[in-house]
């Protein structure tokens, strides 16, 4: 009797923890643009954490490359709600970036990966001499603040300044 007592309070203990510490939440777990349409997994871009994820890569990007007025743009899909709540965030930031209007230079989100706790944001920078480059930034949240970028990658891959996508 005693050793089912002791396991009843065991399990219930573990599970107790296990809901408290991550199992219990819904953890995003989204790629923009979506590659599943038809998933039954689905993730609004405006909804958090991904408008912070973004801000926070386009604040770091930016000062990476050295814009002082950064101009950026969203990778597809991304509607108009989703540009104010990122330049909210940027604002609040005491950023002065702004969205792109034309194809001009400037940080290019190509696409936005939210795993859990961890985000990676592909996006399309200008290096020293005003060209195209691909990089990667690696996110992580911490446990009070946020999304911070915590990595970024290079990749040496021939790219293009990618077309602007409007705020649909």
């Amino acid at each position: 009797m005693r050793i089912t007592k002791y396991i009843i309070k065991s399990f219930l203990s573990f599970l107790s923890v296990t809901i408290l510490f991550g199992g219990g939440g819904c953890s995003v777990y989204s790629t923009f643009p979506q590659e599943e349409s038809d998933s039954w997994i689905s993730w609004n871009p405006k909804d958090p954490p991904v408008p912070q994820i973004v801000a926070a890569t386009i604040t770091e990007a930016s000062v990476d490359c050295g814009l002082s007025n950064a101009t950026f743009s969203l990778t597809s899909g991304m509607n108009k709600e989703v540009y104010d709540k990122v330049i909210h965030r940027l604002n609040t930031r005491g950023s002065n970036i702004k969205p792109m209007v034309s194809n001009v230079v400037g940080v290019h989100t190509t696409m936005i990966r939210v795993r859990g706790f961890r985000a990676e944001v592909d996006v399309v920078v200008p290096d020293k001499n005003k060209n195209p480059v691909f990089k990667t930034y690696y996110l992580k949240r911490k446990t009070v603040g946020g999304f911070v970028v915590v990595d970024r990658k290079v990749w040496d891959l021939p790219v293009e300044w990618p077309k602007i996508h409007s705020a649909n």
